[in-house]
């Protein structure tokens, strides 16, 4: 017959008492309280520490993630594998070390930081930028190999521009696609958003940012809801890292696409640090501003010349002190109504 001992009293016996139990455990400062089954020794009534009582421990860090809308280990490993990668070469690639990548897949909670990066790299464009910033890190063989997997998660998930574009109408809008706060009650629109774009970049004459494109894009709706109390595009927009940014991780999908269907060019330069890697967009056929309104042309003129010669960096800390940005939280999807309080314009 099987016997079992007890680490407490150290008393041995055949036969473990199973039993409802509540715990209140501490994770990363937080209070989590579970139950579960769990057994129990017979003698001086302690908690076993066996398979049941781990499985407990793991509902409290489920329960943590829940809370602070953290991926789980099974969605750690699922990114990696989509890429098809060693976790050494995915890890160096993120500029994460690959002892806590390893502890992440097994389940330990990732920092808010390196959350953020893992998230980011779910999205193949996002993930691009990431390794671009790690180049120097890696041996050219790693980075063309890391470099060739992502293009290839490109291409198995967006063959065409159509296809990117309905992809993009899809993680944008969600299931959301009616008129509403998020949208500025516009139904999203590519075309429109493409023409907003095509006349930004003609109206300015030289080379923009992706970064102060970003934050134009966010003022631009945000002041035609204000005076029309409806926006021009119908995006949503992110709280991110540096302000309110058009479909979140989606912004570079988004210029990747308008720059497939002729709206803009993209170039990227070294900036002054050398590990930095920045987008510059660049018109290309502005002849004609398709759907776009005389209204609404006025009002992106109005945006322009109030924030217009301002850089990338200065718009980037003016959006940090709009309402639109101090009343969400990180990641969140930003609600039109903050339009009324705008301050930059």
């Amino acid at each position: 017959m099987l016997k079992y001992e007890c680490s407490k009293c150290g008393r041995t016996f055949s036969k473990k008492i199973l039993r409802a139990f509540t715990k209140i455990f501490e994770i990363k400062g937080e209070k989590i309280k579970v139950s579960s089954n769990i057994h129990f020794c017979p003698y001086c009534n302690e908690p076993i520490g066996d398979k049941l009582y781990a499985a407990l421990l793991d509902k409290a860090y489920e329960e943590y993630r829940k809370r602070n809308d953290l991926m789980s280990a099974a969605d750690v490993v699922d990114i990696r594998k989509r890429y098809k990668l060693s976790q050494s070469l995915f890890a160096r690639s993120l500029g994460i070390g690959e002892a806590s990548l390893q502890r992440y897949e097994k389940g330990s909670i990732p920092n808010q930081s390196v959350h953020t990066i893992l998230e980011l790299a779910k999205n193949p464009d996002s993930y691009l930028q990431i390794l671009n910033q790690h180049k120097s890190l890696m041996s050219v063989a790693d980075y063309e190999k890391v470099k060739s997997a992502i293009i290839s998660a490109m291409e198995t998930s967006i063959d065409c521009s159509s296809e990117k574009a309905r992809y993009l109408e899809c993680e944008i809008c969600g299931t959301d696609k009616q008129p509403n706060l998020l949208n500025g009650f516009q139904a999203f629109s590519l075309e429109k958003l493409k023409w907003v774009v095509v006349y930004l970049l003609s109206k300015m004459g030289e080379r923009v940012s992706y970064l102060k494109l970003n934050k134009l894009l966010f003022y631009c709706d945000f002041y035609a809801f204000k005076t029309l109390t409806r926006s021009i595009t119908g995006l949503q927009y992110v709280n991110m890292q540096y302000g309110p940014v058009p479909g979140g991780a989606f912004s570079y999908t988004i210029y990747e696409y308008l720059n497939e269907v002729g709206a803009l060019d993209i170039d990227i330069i070294e900036c002054e640090d050398e590990k930095t890697q920045h987008w510059i967009l660049l018109p290309q056929n502005s002849s004609h501003c398709g759907l776009l309104s005389e209204q609404e042309k006025k009002l992106i003129d109005e945006v322009l010349e109030a924030l217009g010669p301002l850089k990338g960096k200065e718009l980037t800390n003016l959006s940090h002190e709009e309402i639109a940005y101090t009343k969400t939280s990180n990641k969140q999807k930003i609600s039109y109504e903050y339009a009324l309080d705008l301050k930059a314009i």
